[in-house]
């Protein structure tokens, strides 16, 4: 049995997945509408940054999060995504995302990650911050 697998059978799925990695599990959950999956890539003290409430600081705390993630969902539903990855480094990575319906759109995500301390989780890695900007 390789470790990989062990870890994966411990729910231990987080430490052993590459940002990209994570990232693609994330755009996977939105697809399919797993609102719980998604929260469980975030840690608890998360922040969101994205262009629509223009909230000051970000949406913070899972509960907001997860209406945040609710709507992403719905906005997502019957979307073609095609991602490019920039600037992947240790603990951050950018996706360029192309959304496309009828018309395209391009999307900035930039994903800030932390290792969990907690001691039953430690070693995993979560989401700790997500900007998002539309371009041009």
């Amino acid at each position: 049995m390789t470790l990989k697998k062990s870890a994966r059978q411990r729910g231990n799925v987080m430490s052993i997945l590459s940002n990209q990695q994570i990232v693609n599990e994330y755009f996977k959950l939105i697809s399919k509408n797993d609102v719980w999956g998604l929260l469980k890539l975030f840690s608890d003290d998360a922040v969101v940054y994205e262009p629509f409430s223009n909230i000051h600081g970000g949406l913070q705390n899972k509960i907001v999060i997860e209406n945040f993630l609710k709507v992403s969902i719905m906005a997502n539903e019957g979307l073609e995504k095609t991602i490019r990855f920039e600037d992947n480094k240790e603990d951050t990575i950018t996706a360029i995302v192309i959304f496309e319906r009828e018309g395209r759109i391009k999307g900035k995500f930039v994903f800030h990650f932390v290792i969990e301390s907690i001691p039953s989780y430690s070693g995993r890695k979560k989401i700790k911050s997500l900007r998002i900007r539309f371009l041009d």
